[in-house]
């Protein structure tokens, strides 16, 4: 009987320490962010969903609008006005009037070398000639003129400074011919003043170049972009 009754009180005494162990529950309890590890709980307290996104535009500061893309023209110190005529050319068989006015002759797709030219239109006095015309026209890199349209063909006129500006490809060779642009100079009130045409890199020992240097354009630094540039001044009987 005695040790009946020791059993009994032994199983007793187990089952009330479990059922007190139970009332107490366990020792931590996982909060509301279950599932998300500890990385992603720092990353969204560093990374608010409304920061917003940092654009940058090359030469410029944040906050800062891009200037256009506008074709600046250099200084013009290089070649000043030297009061000497600029040498006629001939004209040749392609040239088309009735040209586009355009500063732009590269079309989409166009092949070819880009290349600024700039440069001021001069009376023989060394004054600058405003609103002077200026009709340029070239062949392609495959040595042929567009005698259909105006591919490569436009024309442009001066500033109140006597300054112009035109984007073209590179003028290559081609059989018989040095690389080269056709131009023709209308004063403001379309008088024809010159018919020439501007040598470019390759030309230096043409009979054309040796005969009029002046013709001979003169090439600058390229600009921060890389693109060509050369400077090439008109002098003209006004």
């Amino acid at each position: 009987m005695k040790l009946r009754l020791a059993i009994i009180l032994l199983l007793g005494l187990s089952i009330l320490l479990m059922g007190c162990t139970q009332a107490d529950g366990p020792a931590e309890t996982p909060d509301s962010g279950v599932g998300l590890p500890s990385s992603s709980m720092e990353t969204m307290a560093v990374s608010p969903t409304n920061t917003p996104q940092r654009t940058e535009v090359a030469g410029t500061e944040l906050g800062d609008t891009p200037e256009p893309t506008t074709a600046q023209i250099p200084d013009l110190t290089p070649i000043p006005c030297s009061g000497m005529l600029t040498s006629p050319n001939q004209e040749g068989p392609f040239y088309s009037p009735g040209s586009p006015e355009r500063s732009n002759l590269i079309e989409a797709g166009m092949p070819g070398v880009p290349v600024l030219i700039f440069g001021r239109v001069f009376d023989q006095d060394c004054n600058p000639i405003p609103g002077a015309k200026l009709d340029f026209w070239l062949a392609d890199v495959n040595g042929e003129y567009d005698n259909i349209g105006y591919r490569l063909r436009g024309h442009v006129y001066t500033d109140q400074e006597g300054n112009y500006t035109l984007e073209s490809i590179e003028p290559t060779s081609y059989t018989g011919r040095p690389p080269h642009i056709h131009a023709k100079v209308f004063s403001s009130d379309g008088v024809e003043l010159l018919t020439t045409q501007m040598y470019f890199a390759g030309s230096e020992g043409s009979a054309d170049v040796s005969t009029a240097p002046d013709l001979l354009v003169t090439y600058l630094e390229p600009d921060d972009n890389g693109q060509l540039q050369v400077i090439f001044n008109f002098v003209v009987q006004d």
